[in-house]
């Protein structure tokens, strides 16, 4: 049985039953989906899922999954008809549990450990621009919303609002800077790295290292005047982190450009957010594209 992620009560996404393996190549043409709290037995579909944002796309049914209560785990149910009348079933736990925004999420590499907690476009604003004057698609602008930040983050190499983020590497470098990705540097957490016997050292800010926020470009970390980075023998395995915030801080600081892409990108995504008409040639939010990159190309982050 699978476990999705630990989904926070205030988190709304979708959760995908992959078929592929069970029902070889047939294809989902109907699914029935359940939840019930693991603890109690109780029902708890209408609370944790919304049947009305589920979609069926070849042999996989994506769920989406909303609220639940603190500290409840969850067992979803995925019943699906295939194209020749068979039933296949899959099930998936998931704990829903608040992990305050200042908490340091354990990871073993690179990656975000804390995301941000606020979108650069607001609901409110998506929806004067699309001209929608009523509620029932709340769920699905909010998701559009999330991947349209997502793609102009992946497209620019930025972290748009505040976020944490792990960086590891193999080893220190020749020169006398490691340089940070994502731009508007706030502050450097800790910089750790872990000898070949897998003991952990944290370098002390301002001895050890400085930290240059430089503004919207790359941030560094600097060695002080006539020091060196650590000699030892490293670990085999991402033995140095750098732990980072970074992103604007509020969403009136972020580029008016941006925030112009990422309404694009969401009117185009929920415009076809259907099924592509067989025989007709599509590009993925093709009407938007050449205006998107012409807002965004100024915010491309480039090392320097």
């Amino acid at each position: 049985m699978d476990r999705f992620r630990t989904k926070q009560t205030g988190e709304s996404y979708y959760i995908e039953f992959d078929f592929s393996t069970i029902a070889s190549t047939l294809t989902i043409s109907s699914a029935v989906v359940s939840a019930k709290v693991v603890s109690t037995g109780v029902d708890a579909t209408a609370t944790i899922t919304t049947v009305a944002s589920q979609s069926i796309v070849g042999q996989s049914v994506f769920v989406w999954v909303k609220a639940g209560t603190d500290g409840t785990d969850y067992l979803i149910t995925c019943k699906a008809t295939a194209s020749d009348g068979s039933i296949y079933e899959l099930e998936g736990l998931m704990l829903v549990q608040d992990v305050p925004l200042t908490a340091e999420t354990a990871t073993t590499g690179p990656g975000c450990v804390v995301r941000p907690i606020l979108e650069p476009v607001s609901l409110a604003e998506l929806k004067l621009h699309l001209r929608i004057d009523h509620s029932d698609e709340d769920e699905l602008l909010n998701a559009v919303l999330l991947t349209a930040r997502e793609r102009v983050e992946d497209f620019t190499g930025r972290a748009l609002l505040t976020q944490t983020h792990d960086i590891c590497r193999d080893d220190w470098p020749d020169g006398d800077f490691i340089e940070l990705p994502y731009g508007n540097l706030q502050s450097v957490t800790s910089v750790k790295y872990k000898d070949c016997d897998g003991t952990e050292t944290t370098l002390v800010a301002t001895t050890d290292y400085l930290v240059e926020t430089n503004k919207e470009n790359r941030g560094r970390i600097v060695l002080p005047y006539g020091e060196s980075w650590p000699s030892d023998t490293l670990f085999p395995s991402n033995p140095i982190t750098i732990r980072f915030v970074c992103g604007w801080t509020k969403a009136a600081d972020v580029p008016y450009s941006i925030k112009a892409a990422i309404k694009l990108l969401a009117a185009d995504m929920y415009a076809y957010r259907g099924e592509p008409i067989i025989g007709t040639l599509v590009t993925q939010y093709s009407r938007n594209t050449d205006a998107v990159n012409n807002l965004l190309y100024p915010y491309r982050l480039w090392s320097f």
